[in-house]
């Protein structure tokens, strides 16, 4: 898996509304048991994204929500199997990840 891939959601309980899952860990990282990830919410699970915090992207298709404020490490093991890559869109999740460490 590379940096900015999507992968499926392997949780059943949050997989309906969390569909997909964002590494945004480097690459160097790799032999770390452990993945950084952003979730991908379903457009009509968040009523009121924040401005800047959670910008919208494109999943084959679909617009999901980036829920950098839910931001998490969760074992390797957990995700499922790669279905896009947002690199296209570096520029917009790294500066929502630095919004939300340094509020600016």
């Amino acid at each position: 898996m590379a940096r900015f891939d999507v992968c499926k959601n392997r949780d059943r309980r949050s997989a309906t509304a969390l569909p997909y899952l964002l590494l945004v860990q480097h690459d160097l990282f790799d032999d770390l048991a452990t993945r950084m990830v952003i979730p991908l919410a379903r457009r009509k699970a968040v009523p009121k994204p924040l401005t800047g915090l959670h910008p919208l992207v494109d999943v084959l298709g679909d617009k999901v929500v980036l829920l950098t404020t839910e931001m998490a490490g969760v074992p390797a093991s957990a995700l499922g199997p790669v279905v896009a890559s947002l690199a296209a869109d570096r520029a917009v999740i790294v500066a929502a990840i630095d919004f939300l460490i340094s509020g600016a």
